[in-house]
C-alpha cells in the first residue's frame, strides 16, 4: 500500500466513484484525515473502503463522525464495545480483519484502563487468533468483572483473571478454580479478598465427593487463608481428620 500522510479529501465535485477506484488500484491508504474540510461524500467512500491506516487517531474520528460518539472516556476505554454497538459498520469488519494490530494500537492508547462490557471482554479473552501475551495484558488493563470464570476458555488466563481481581468470587468459581490450578497464590489471594461466610457447604453435591474431600485437605494445609475464611470453609466442607499431622499450620487455625 502507499501511505499518505495527510489527506483532506478538499475537492470540488468530485468524481468519487472513480478516485475511489484509483485509490485502490493504487493501493493508497491515508495516514490522517480532516473530517471538517473533506468532502463528505468523497470522506464517506474512504471510510466505506478503508482506505485509511487502521491508527488510534483514524479510529477515533470514525467514532465521533460516523457513530456519533462524543465521549472520549469511551473511545479511550470502551474502544471495543464501540466497534460492537455497529457490528455491520465497515469499521467492525475493518478491526476484525486486523484485531491483532488494532488491539495493540487500544492497549497502548487506553491509559491502562480498559472498561469493555463482560460480553465483548470474553470476545477479546476467548479469540483463538490472538497472541497469549496480547490477552495478558488486555486482563491486565481490564476492570470489567469477569462473573464466570469458566466462560474463559483458556484456564491458563484463570490465574490472570484472580491476580488482577476481576474475577467475581463465587463458590462455583473458586472450585473450578481449585479443580484445574489446585490451592495456589492466587486462589489464596482471591479469598481472602473476598468477604467470609460464602456457602461451601454444597461442594460435594454440586460438584464431586472427592473433589470436596480434597478442597478440605488443601485448605486445612494453608496456613495463607485468613482464619475466620479457613474456618468456615471446613466447617462448611464438614469432615475429619483421623490424624492431624500438618506442621506449618498455627495455633489459632488448630
Amino acid at each position: 500500500m502507499c501511505p499518505i500522510k495527510c489527506c483532506h479529501l478538499k475537492i470540488n465535485q468530485p468524481d468519487t466513484d472513480k478516485l475511489i477506484s484509483s485509490f485502490i488500484e493504487l493501493g493508497i491508504v491515508f495516514n490522517t484525515l480532516d473530517y471538517d474540510v473533506s468532502n463528505k461524500d468523497l470522506f464517506d467512500k474512504v471510510y466505506e473502503n478503508n482506505l485509511y491506516a487502521l491508527n488510534f487517531e483514524n479510529i477515533a474520528l470514525m467514532y465521533r463522525t460516523k457513530y456519533g460518539i462524543k465521549s472520549e472516556r469511551d473511545i479511550l476505554h470502551k474502544n471495543y464495545s464501540l466497534v460492537q454497538s455497529q457490528p455491520d459498520a465497515p469499521l467492525a469488519a475493518y478491526v476484525a480483519n486486523n484485531l491483532s494490530d488494532y488491539l495493540d494500537i487500544i492497549l497502548d492508547h487506553c491509559d491502562k484502563l480498559i472498561s469493555d462490557e463482560e460480553t465483548f471482554a470474553l470476545e477479546i479473552i476467548n479469540n483463538d487468533y490472538l497472541m497469549l501475551d496480547t490477552k495478558k495484558r488486555y486482563i491486565e488493563y481490564l476492570t470489567t468483572e469477569i462473573k464466570v470464570i469458566s466462560e474463559v476458555t483458556d484456564k491458563e488466563l484463570w490465574t490472570e483473571l484472580l491476580d488482577q481481581d476481576i474475577a467475581q468470587f463465587s463458590v462455583e468459581n473458586f472450585v473450578a478454580y481449585f479443580k484445574t490450578h489446585g490451592m495456589d497464590e492466587a486462589l489464596v489471594g482471591y479469598l481472602n479478598n473476598e468477604i467470609p461466610n460464602h456457602d461451601f457447604s454444597k461442594v460435594a453435591d454440586d460438584f464431586d465427593n472427592d473433589l470436596a474431600v480434597n478442597l478440605f485437605n488443601a485448605v486445612a494445609m494453608t496456613n495463607t487463608i485468613e482464619n475466620e475464611k479457613y474456618k468456615n470453609i471446613l466447617v462448611d466442607l464438614n469432615y475429619l481428620f483421623e490424624n492431624y499431622e500438618f506442621t506449618d499450620i498455627s495455633d489459632k487455625k488448630i
